[in-house]
């Protein structure tokens, strides 16, 4: 009887490697099928965390309650808590509403104001100073001090924006003037805290054109536009504009001196801060050409190098001219 031969090597490798091949399929599906179990459930936890995070808000009167909820802590400085209802009233609202729509605005404007109060709370230039000088000081010594002011983090401030402009448009279509004062005052004071000066004293002037409209000519609330108008001339080293704007605001406080005493002391101290920087703005181009004509001369009889008084005079107008950011004004 023949003896059974072996089979071949490569027959043999063949089925070890079929084998392996089907072992390796069959992980593979496992672990396929586990990871979409792992999907399904995280998606789960997903949509139970979300609607737990809701806090009861689905639906337009909960999502109003909770603008005025977050209203009352962002009186109280509770900026993360109002900010989360905020979100979550907004979410609701816009699925109902477009985003310009009246409806929202009020809580897009709260939003806004709420994201600024963040910033400005975690900005050791807007702690409580007793006038507006020491805080306008404050803000010189951080620019002139600080190598690089532009690295700050501004990205709240340009939400901040945002929101604030959504808020305005809303505002506009239901033209509630009222509400338009205090979003371009909000404004202003987002641009004034990103060192656009210039613009933040545009939204402050559209501020008093509306309140001329709507509040008689000696009501506080518009000198104390055109004091923060005043302030963002001032950063924006247009002296002549800034002096305009304080005596305007020094006008509507002299109405009622002695409620508006403190105003009125805030005001005068801007206006001389204002006549000094101009003096001394004055003093600077006089010294740039006297230097200039130094350098000239020197040239010509080779006494002294003229590097010396042309680095002292360019360092001063640096230190001076050049102010990045205030701080918010007293009210």
């Amino acid at each position: 009887m023949p003896r059974p031969t072996a089979a071949p090597k490569k027959v043999v490798k063949l089925c070890v490697d079929k084998e392996k091949s089907d072992e390796e399929k069959r992980l593979l599906e496992k672990r396929k099928q586990d990871d979409v179990e792992i999907e399904d459930e995280e998606e789960e936890e997903d949509e139970e965390s979300e609607e737990e995070s809701d806090c009861g808000i689905v639906d337009e009167p909960t999502a109003l309650q909770a603008s005025e909820d977050g209203l009352a802590l962002l009186r109280d400085g509770k900026y993360e808590e109002a900010t989360e209802l905020f979100s979550h009233a907004l979410r609701v609202l816009s699925s109902l509403y477009s985003e310009t729509s009246p409806k929202l605005a009020p809580t897009f404007l709260r939003y806004g104001l709420c994201l600024l109060r963040e910033h400005q709370a975690k900005d050791n230039l807007f702690n409580p100073a007793s006038n507006l000088m020491q805080k306008a000081k404050a803000a010189d010594a951080a620019a002139n001090d600080s190598e690089d002011p532009a690295a700050q983090d501004y990205d709240g401030l340009v939400l901040a924006y945002g929101i604030l402009a959504t808020a305005k448009a809303g505002f506009t279509e239901a033209c509630d003037k009222p509400m338009l004062v205090e979003t371009h005052n909000a404004l202003g004071e987002t641009l004034h805290e990103m060192a656009n000066f210039e613009a933040a004293a545009g939204e402050y002037g559209t501020a008093v054109d509306l309140l001329k409209e709507t509040v008689s000519k000696d009501d506080p609330a518009i000198g104390i536009a055109y004091s923060c108008q005043a302030m963002a001339y001032r950063f924006a080293y247009n002296m002549d504009l800034a002096k305009e704007a304080c005596q305007k605001a020094l006008d509507v406080f002299l109405a009622d001196p002695v409620a508006n005493e403190d105003r009125l002391q805030c005001t005068r101290e801007l206006l001389e801060d204002c006549s000094l920087q101009n003096e001394e703005r004055d003093e600077i181009i006089a010294d740039a050409k006297d230097a200039t004509v130094g350098t000239h001369n020197v040239a010509v009889t080779r006494q002294v190098p003229a590097a010396t008084t042309n680095g002292a005079s360019s360092s001063s107008a640096v230190k001076i001219l050049q102010p990045k950011k205030k701080s918010k004004l007293a009210k």
